[in-house]
């Protein structure tokens, strides 16, 4: 598979370990079991893609631009 261009770093990345933007509709999961969790239904994929660097400094609040701590 071809390598794709991150959104967030406009750098290539592999196709493969790349994280695809989705839309959908959310229900959230009221039973014990699901603690809290939710179900996405309907989703569509984007043509919009990003490396997992960018996905973790964004899940983690940090701008994803940022090259070190100085």
């Amino acid at each position: 598979m071809p390598d794709v261009t991150c959104t967030f770093c406009s750098e290539p990345t592999d196709a493969r370990l790349a994280y695809r933007l989705i839309s959908g509709w959310e229900r959230k999961a009221h039973g014990s079991s699901r603690r809290g969790g939710s179900d996405v239904v309907l989703r569509k994929a984007h043509d919009e893609f990003a490396c997992p660097v960018c996905i973790v400094r964004a899940k983690s609040g940090l701008n994803v631009n940022q090259e070190a701590l100085l």
